[in-house]
């Protein structure tokens, strides 16, 4: 009963949070939408499936959306991540694919602020649904991944001037301290858990002991009339230890994508002016 205990209280500060931002939003003072398309390298080991390490290709799809609040003090963001890999093992013929949808809900409270720089905490409740699939597994091809977890959230931004051309350095940190998440035993087939109904000790506690994941993102954004073209770099690492199950997800992806007020405010302008 903790476990579903634990992830009712998440659930509920997310419920919160949502309806924080919606009576604010009215309020507010920005809001800007980003996307970015990314594309790199992903190492995958699921000893749930097979004991070795896989390699290969990873593609990302990041969109989100930042909501300053009047004063500037608070941000809202929502962030929706869509994830895949293809992978191979050393001897090229085991596949994985894996994919991953990942929403998460920031509250972000500035900390520091100065006219070149800012730097905001907070807190986000995010929810992660993912699948590793094994092309070469018989009864157990695949692993399901349902986490549910509050994150300790942050951000830094640096504003400068090269040839008069504001530039906006940003680098984001965002890690897991406490969740729930869906996990097999050992050697348990998913058979047994839906069509035996052999389902305890399937929902686990998470936190720093079992799951260590970071993503982190670095951009720089450059202003072009109303929008802004951003480029970035992304370490993302996801590791998880559940029923002598070792799950390490790691991607470095390159990003590029575009930024631009919903209100059509010019960026160079927000950019160039007294609050950034």
């Amino acid at each position: 009963m903790t476990y579903y205990r634990i992830c009712l209280a998440i659930l509920l500060t997310v419920c919160l949070s949502r309806t924080s931002y919606s009576q604010e939003s009215e309020n507010g003072k920005l809001q800007t939408r980003t996307l970015l398309f990314g594309l790199g390298q992903s190492s995958v080991i699921e000893t749930y499936l097979s004991p070795y390490k896989y390699t290969g290709i990873n593609y990302r799809l990041d969109f989100s959306l930042d909501k300053d609040s009047k004063d500037g003090l608070v941000t809202w963001q929502h962030d929706i991540n869509l994830d895949y890999a293809h992978a191979s093992n050393y001897s090229d013929r085991g596949l994985y694919h894996t994919a991953f949808l990942d929403y998460t809900f920031s509250y972000l409270r500035k900390v520091v602020s100065t006219d070149k720089f800012h730097a905001k905490i907070g807190l986000a409740p995010d929810f992660l649904l993912g699948v590793v699939y094994n092309n070469r597994n018989d009864n157990n091809p695949a692993e399901a991944k349902v986490n549910l977890n509050l994150d300790f959230a942050g951000r830094l931004d640096y504003r400068f001037r090269w040839k008069q051309t504001p530039i906006l350095l940003s680098y984001d940190l965002r890690m897991p301290v406490l969740g729930a998440g869906f996990s097999p035993d050992y050697g348990q087939s998913y058979y047994e858990i839906f069509e035996l109904g052999n389902r305890s000790n399937i929902v686990h506690l998470l936190s720093l002991h079992n799951q260590w994941t970071f993503n982190n993102k670095l951009t720089m954004e450059l202003p072009v009339g109303k929008y802004s073209l951003k480029f970035g770099y992304l370490f993302n690492l996801y590791q998880t230890r559940i029923s002598n199950i070792e799950t390490s997800v790691m991607n470095h992806n390159l990003l590029i994508g575009i930024s631009g007020d919903i209100l059509h405010l010019s960026r160079k302008k927000h950019l160039q002016g007294k609050s950034f």
